[in-house]
């Protein structure tokens, strides 16, 4: 990276996919590219979209939901151009289409520049990191010339109290000990993850952890711009939806963006009853 004149992750798309372009290597001389700058799961399980086309959707659009007062409305330019660039990733050679479980982790071995993640990644890059292997965060490339905040997804966790629980005082007085200042510090400390809440890398409870967390600090002042997922009754199938576009535009390239994301609106809206 730093011998490309890169001192961050490119922010952008065109910025992400020249240094894509520069990165990309044929190390052992075979005609195949073995040197990628990143990779995103090419798994079509709905629930992997939550790890690249969704947070790019999100961060290009400023956190717009997918689905609005029971219509599909991702068919705009920030879901079309999330497909485009996610597409050219792949058709260009400049990530790898392996999939991740089948083999060593080629970001720790070095094979891959980038990775798209989050908070967990730093508990596992310290334990199974090379010596010498140094690494850190940014955010979620987006279109050139956006403006304003960039968001990203969050998977975002609730307690409940059951209504057959037999002693929902007890249970509630729990649950405010896990929502006070020092269950939320114990909480940080034991799982590396993130409370969800208001300036929390600014709260004077938690400068102690972050100052000895440093890397954690950059999903701490991300917190301000996350989204869940949209609440819709039939969301795991509008994902399933927009992952049969996703294989057909992204790693078959037999559709363009645009189509993929029209043909994925029609099939929502029919989904939805529309």
């Amino acid at each position: 990276m730093k011998e490309m004149g890169l001192d961050s992750i490119p922010v952008t798309y065109s910025a992400y996919l020249q240094a894509a372009e520069n990165f990309k290597k044929d190390t052992d001389g075979d005609g195949y590219v073995d040197q990628w700058f990143g990779n995103t799961s090419v798994k079509l399980a709905w629930y992997q979209r939550l790890f690249n086309f969704y947070p790019l959707y999100l961060a290009a659009s400023g956190g717009k939901p997918l689905v609005k007062d029971g219509r599909a409305n991702f068919n705009n330019e920030y879901a079309v151009e999330a497909f485009r660039f996610l597409q050219t990733l792949y058709r260009n050679n400049y990530f790898s289409r392996q999939v991740e479980s089948a083999g060593q982790d080629l970001f720790v071995a070095e094979k891959y520049a980038t990775k798209w993640t989050g908070p967990w990644e730093i508990e596992y890059l310290e334990k199974y990191k090379r010596e010498g292997f140094t690494y850190d965060f940014g955010p979620i490339p987006v279109p050139d010339g956006h403006q304003g905040p960039v968001y990203t997804y969050c998977d975002p966790k609730s307690m409940v109290i059951f209504n057959t629980c037999k002693n929902p005082q007890l249970a509630f007085e729990f649950i405010k000990t896990m929502l006070s200042e020092d269950g939320d510090l114990q909480f940080l400390q034991t799982t590396n993850q993130l409370p969800r809440r208001k300036d929390l890398e600014l709260k004077p409870a938690f400068q102690a952890f972050f100052a000895q967390n440093p890397k954690l600090q950059v999903f701490a002042r991300q917190a301000k711009h996350v989204k869940g997922a949209d609440n819709c009754e039939v969301l795991i199938e509008v994902f399933d939806i927009l992952s049969q576009e996703y294989e057909a535009c992204v790693l078959y390239q037999t559709k363009t963006p645009e189509k993929a994301v029209a043909d994925a609106e029609r099939a929502v809206n029919v989904l939805l009853g529309n």
